[in-house]
């Protein structure tokens, strides 16, 4: 299991890779990865010498790019989990994937009005509440759930509670960090 985040258009209808622009799939079934480079003739997806393969990181690693995601809102943009199979190149922080699909997304927090902002914070919650709907739309189109980062902690218990994570150690015993060679001076 792994974090990813994607474009998408206003009204929620479609996934994109935010980096490739790749669509994934939103009725429920699997996406599977395909190599633009090489046509996938030459080599199995995701292969070891290319950059092939469908991308996300590790559940309890979130980049800076994702905690900007869910601090600073973006209704052109969704951030979840994926379930992954097939060949996995796995690494420290992520991993690539032959198959994929959306298990869960996430209702980022929403900043809090300021006492002044009464006329915006209206735009606000009507973008807010819209954005909810569409994203439980979503969801119930792929056949994942919400996590709603508003309620307490819920995100870190769903992680901790989610058996497909693999987890720090499992992560350290399968890809052993290298040792530095000592410096020449």
């Amino acid at each position: 299991m792994g974090v990813r985040i994607w474009r998408t258009d206003m009204g929620l209808c479609s996934l994109r890779s935010s980096s490739t622009g790749a669509r994934w799939q939103t009725h429920g079934g699997a996406t599977a990865a395909v190599c633009v480079r090489h046509d996938n003739r030459y080599h199995r997806v995701p292969g070891k010498e290319c950059t092939c393969g469908l991308y996300a990181h590790h559940a309890y690693r979130f980049p800076p790019q994702i905690l900007r995601r869910l601090h600073r809102p973006d209704p052109r943009t969704v951030v979840g989990f994926v379930e992954a199979w097939g060949r996995i190149e796995l690494h420290l922080e992520g991993f690539r994937a032959e198959f994929a699909r959306p298990v869960a997304f996430i209702n980022f927090t929403w900043p809090k009005p300021k006492e002044d902002e009464d006329p915006r914070w209206y735009g606000t919650r009507k973008r807010r509440c819209a954005y909810e709907y569409r994203l439980i739309e979503l969801a119930e189109r792929c056949g994942a759930e919400v996590i709603d980062c508003n309620k307490g902690d819920k995100l870190g218990a769903w992680i901790h509670d989610d058996p497909r994570a693999l987890r720090r150690e499992t992560l350290a015993r399968l890809i052993p960090r290298r040792r530095r060679s000592p410096r020449r001076s």
